[in-house]
């Protein structure tokens, strides 16, 4: 089994349940590990899952606002699945540092892992 995984990407974006969040927005801080069957002795890009494919599916659902972190976490895993059969599992973490949340220092996060059924 082989793990990909993409750390600390930053996007700003407009995910939240409050009003002002779909007006100001925010930063947020994702992590994404892809597991994937490796057919044989890794030696090409055709070989491997494309690090940009997973990049860029998780740009497009960033891109996308949705009101609950639970949401954007299910979608991104789903869409990062589509990209190749040999996905067994997808872990995503995503955190928004700075939460609209009074007298709050910290962050919140969401984590997601799904295999592969089947």
């Amino acid at each position: 089994m082989m793990n990909i995984q993409l750390q600390n990407l930053r996007f700003y974006g407009k995910h939240g349940i409050h009003d002002e969040e779909a007006v100001t927005g925010n930063v947020f801080e994702i992590n994404v590990y892809v597991s994937f069957k490796e057919k044989k002795f890794i030696s090409s890009l055709s070989d491997t899952i494309n690090y940009v494919s997973v990049y860029e599916k998780v740009k497009e659902n960033m891109e996308r606002p949705e009101k609950l972190l639970e949401t954007l976490a299910m979608k991104i895993t789903n869409d990062i699945f589509s990209i190749d059969d040999n996905i067994t599992s997808v872990k995503i973490n995503i955190k928004k540092p700075n939460a609209p949340i009074i007298n709050f220092n910290g962050a919140v996060a969401v984590e997601f892992y799904k295999e592969k059924q089947g």
